[in-house]
């Protein structure tokens, strides 16, 4: 339980960081296209939170008592997998081609990169693990 809600905070603060990094690029006028990205990850970790933080829902159907929860996290669960699964694999090309090709560098630094890459991976994972279940 204590791994769980470790690795839970870590997307949430991860998130929120990144928000925060967008949010302050923003107003420099230095906005990378990078964090166009944001949008999967915040809008699985809301939608995760609703449903399982906030309302106490279950992936399972015989476990839960709020069978809406459940029926609204079936609906959500199949864009958000393949929002988060193809929205990993395009964040993964724009943060690799622009190492191997110079004239597209951006202005993002390694540990902004890294955070992303945690929110990402960890966006994923949130939603593979909590598969709808009858």
């Amino acid at each position: 339980m204590t791994t769980a809600w470790t690795i839970y905070l870590i997307w949430a603060i991860s998130v929120l960081g990144w928000l925060a990094i967008a949010i302050y690029q923003i107003n420099k006028q230095r906005f990378s296209k990078l964090n166009f990205f944001i949008l999967i990850p915040a809008i699985s970790l809301i939608l995760f939170s609703y449903v399982f933080i906030f309302n106490e829902g279950s992936n399972i159907a015989q476990f839960t008592n709020r069978k809406d929860l459940w029926r609204f996290w079936y609906q959500c669960y199949i864009p958000l997998f393949f929002g988060n699964l193809i929205g990993a694999a395009i964040f993964l090309v724009f943060l690799v081609v622009p190492m191997f090709w110079k004239k597209i560098r951006g202005s993002v630094n390694w540990p902004v990169k890294l955070l992303m890459i945690v929110s990402i991976a960890l966006s994923l994972l949130h939603i593979l693990t909590t598969m709808p279940d009858c």
